[in-house]
């Protein structure tokens, strides 16, 4: 019925090196190993793709809200990438949800909905402070309005630099601990969203009768991001990653306005008590196993929320209306090709047989 929102994942995307690229694998790592030693890296190293399968918590729940309305959505994530020099990346994004039960977002039942589509120039890597052993990374993501809310907030483009730092430590099977930063400006037609069609019969005076479209809610501006996580390796494909996120987000004022009264023209300033920033926090918590080197799954639980309640309460910070309990299957199509190539070698070939590619398509 309502849409879940995955922000803590997508707050995350340019935390962590790759989302769901065997899930919790860091593909620049690739040429510490000792195949990559012989062999050069694949280019399209982290390319992914990600089924999954999402519910509100509280669905489980029925009275937890005076009407019931579960939510239970299935994703598709592609994540293509391709290495343009050592740690520097090319990586487009996009997303296509489904909603089994009733939606409160689309028109019809069982409709698609595409998400934006992203283009970002990542360095995973460009200086590792001595001594301390901090890698820093940063880069710059462009964001296109391909889905119907950046469609409605009139969105022309976004523009997202960002900035992490991790630090890798030698326990149990690995921990890494990171941190990222995103500054995003969003570049819109006009302050508002509107829709396509009157909501309401109107009279207007103004050229092309802008505020009979206008849906009365503001377009955010600009928005600062904070983003902390904690990944550890239990074992060599069993990890656990806990993140937790910080969104200010800054709207655009509140224009003036003029009305008739009387026959005349009245300047009716905006309220002093207009709040031009939203705060929200984000959190997840997944465990996964990178059962081969190009299937890995895992089950987790996300939280993106708004800090006030719509009555001005504070909202549970952990469990609320929007935590959404999921599970992913990730395929990682760098790492699928390295196994059926790996066969092919062992049977004494160039190239993988059809047999084999159909062997590994089976697993």
């Amino acid at each position: 019925m309502r849409k879940v929102l995955r922000g803590a994942l997508a707050l995350a995307l340019w935390t962590c090196p790759a989302w769901a690229v065997a899930q919790g694998t860091n593909p620049d790592s690739a040429a510490t190993t000792e195949a990559a030693e012989e062999e050069e890296p694949l280019p399209y190293r982290g390319t992914s793709i990600v089924y999954e399968n999402s519910f509100t918590a509280i669905s489980l729940n029925p009275d937890y809200e005076p009407d019931y309305n579960p939510s239970y959505l299935m994703t598709w994530a592609f994540n293509p990438r391709y290495y343009l020099y050592d740690t520097l990346s090319a990586r487009l994004g996009f997303s296509l949800d489904l909603e089994l039960t009733d939606s409160d977002t689309t028109q019809q039942t069982y409709e698609p909905w595409v998400s934006d589509i992203s283009l970002g120039f990542i360095y995973s890597t460009f200086y590792t402070i001595p001594v301390v052993e901090l890698k820093l990374g940063g880069g710059v993501t462009f964001g296109f309005p391909t889905s119907k809310l950046s469609q409605a907030r009139s969105l022309y483009l976004s523009l997202a630099p960002s900035l992490s730092i991790r630090r890798s430590f030698d326990v149990l099977g690995g921990l890494q601990l990171s941190y990222g930063f995103k500054y995003t400006k969003n570049f819109n037609k006009y302050s508002g969203m509107v829709t396509e069609d009157e909501l309401f019969p109107c009279i207007s005076s103004v050229e092309n009768q802008t505020e009979c479209f206008n849906m009365g809610m503001r377009n955010p501006s600009m928005s600062f991001s904070n983003t902390f996580e904690v990944q550890v390796y239990w074992l060599d494909r069993l990890y656990t990653t806990l993140s937790f996120g910080i969104s200010n987000t800054l709207l655009y004022p509140v224009a003036d306005a003029q009305v008739e009264i009387a026959g005349e023209m009245v300047d009716v300033p905006a309220s002093e008590d207009n709040t031009d920033m939203r705060g929200s926090f984000s959190y997840l918590l997944e465990v996964g196993y990178d059962a081969w080197d190009f299937l890995s799954f895992a089950v987790g639980v996300s939280t993106v929320t708004a800090q006030l309640a719509d009555d001005g309460s504070y909202r549970p910070p952990f469990i609320n209306r929007f935590s959404a309990i999921y599970f992913d299957i990730a395929l990682s199509v760098d790492g699928l090709v390295t196994t059926i190539e790996d066969m092919g070698e062992d049977d004494g070939g160039d190239t993988a047989s059809s047999a084999d590619v159909g062997a590994v398509a089976a697993r």
